[in-house]
């Protein structure tokens, strides 16, 4: 309070009380706006936020849905492929699939097995362990028991191959195929 005597400044002067009060309301109403723009803000933010965050989860359900029909339609091409011979013709299929890999990097493996889990056709260079048994694996046996519809398996370790144990979503079915004139 010195320096305000030494300034000459008289405290209970009626221009120090009218300034002081200016300054009050002044600052009192700079803090109220910054109080309401701050929860404005906040609010916003919140707002926006929420929004992104369906968009995002939006967009991926679309990417889902596409992906799936995808891998949907490779499958159902993959069985017409089967299916346009008579029996089953390797090198045609072999061809194809040969095709398929070149262009989907998202696919580990194309396999066919018999009822029984016994390898029938392997479209890549991936080697089953030996000990390996298909007709244990969730995915098989749902194929097995479905009547040629497809069946995706959740996320899970493939154990299934020497030195390779990626995490894959498996897409299997049942499909029927002739070798030597039998089904």
């Amino acid at each position: 309070m010195d320096w305000i005597k030494r300034a000459g400044i008289r405290v209970t002067g009626f221009r120090f009380i009218l300034a002081m009060s200016f300054a009050a309301v002044i600052i009192l109403s700079m803090t109220f706006v910054g109080f309401a723009l701050n929860q404005k803000f906040i609010q916003t933010s919140r707002e926006n936020l929420s929004e992104n965050s369906l968009e995002i989860m939006e967009q991926v359900e679309r990417n889902l849905d596409n992906y799936l029909k995808g891998m949907i339609d490779l499958s159902n091409l993959l069985v017409i492929d089967i299916n346009k011979f008579k029996e089953l013709n390797i090198p045609e299929l072999d061809r194809d699939i040969e095709t398929l890999m070149r262009t989907r990097t998202d696919i580990l493996s194309v396999s066919m097995f018999t009822t029984r889990g016994r390898l029938l056709y392997e479209g890549t260079n991936l080697k089953l362990k030996d000990t390996a048994k298909v007709e244990d694996e969730t995915w098989f046996q749902s194929a097995v028991s479905g009547n040629g519809d497809i069946h995706i398996s959740p996320p899970h370790v493939q154990n299934l191959y020497k030195n390779r144990h990626p995490w894959v979503i498996t897409l299997s079915r049942k499909v029927s195929y002739r070798i030597n004139q039998t089904t």
